[in-house]
């Protein structure tokens, strides 16, 4: 009787410590990386380097940033010095993600004038972001990348008194897919992070990774709490319904 105690207690034990070490091992996992992700990222990135800016290029060290949930690449390029990242199969850097950002600025304010809803007023600038997907398709022109982004459309605001509650709700998913399809084929947004006002209130819009259709933007589309806005937006509300 008291060896089976004993040996039920050292089973027990085993698989409490076996337990523990998991744990242990997942929460630094976490925190650092592990050695098979890091050297894929590392490989990745070297061929992007290699294909996309000079065969004269090399990976100055690779690490993983816990705060991004992501492996960074210090590389030298030439003379040059950059950093990249890579996370979920895409590399972030920043020359293409300036590169579409420039060619967006140039066709933002042609989307706007398209609306004929002269009650509509958008930001004066907005922000994208670009990711290369890492599909060995790599190339020097960053037009011919295979590339994803996600577009921050925050402050729109609709001064129609006018407006009905049920053009209210829809409203914000019109208003991204419209101008999402102005700016052209050269983007290919995935992503999208909207802020909607009218005299109804303020409207959210937050997706990654998806296809950004109208039924899509539509069925998430949130009504925001009076407290997740600020004074200037609850203002802005106020002065509609005067």
């Amino acid at each position: 009787m008291v060896r089976k105690v004993k040996k039920t207690l050292s089973i027990v034990g085993l698989i409490v410590c076996a337990v523990f070490i998991a744990a242990f091992l997942f929460v630094i996992n976490a925190l650092t990386g592990n050695p098979v992700s890091k050297a894929i990222a590392k490989n990745e990135i070297q061929k992007y380097i290699h294909e996309v800016y000079s065969a004269d290029s090399e990976i100055k060290r690779t690490y993983y940033f816990f705060p991004e949930r992501g492996y960074f690449s210090e590389v030298k390029i030439g003379i040059q010095t950059m950093t990249l990242k890579f996370y979920a199969n895409r590399i972030t850097d920043e020359n293409v993600t300036n590169y579409f950002q420039d060619k967006f600025n140039e066709d933002y304010p042609a989307a706007c004038e398209s609306f004929a809803n002269d009650y509509l007023e958008f930001p004066e600038e907005l922000y994208i972001h670009t990711f290369v997907i890492a599909d060995d398709n790599y190339n020097p022109d960053f037009e011919k990348l295979s590339v994803e982004q996600k577009i921050y459309l925050l402050g729109i605001q609709n001064r129609d008194k006018t407006i009905s509650e049920d053009d209210s709700k829809n409203m914000a998913s019109e208003t991204a897919h419209q101008l999402i399809d102005a700016v052209g084929d050269r983007y290919n947004f995935r992503s999208i992070q909207l802020i909607y006002m009218d005299k109804f209130g303020a409207y959210e819009i937050n997706l990654n990774d998806k296809d950004l259709t109208l039924d899509e933007l539509s069925k998430n589309t949130r009504k925001m709490d009076d407290s997740e806005i600020g004074e200037e937006e609850r203002a802005f509300v106020e002065s509609l319904n005067r």
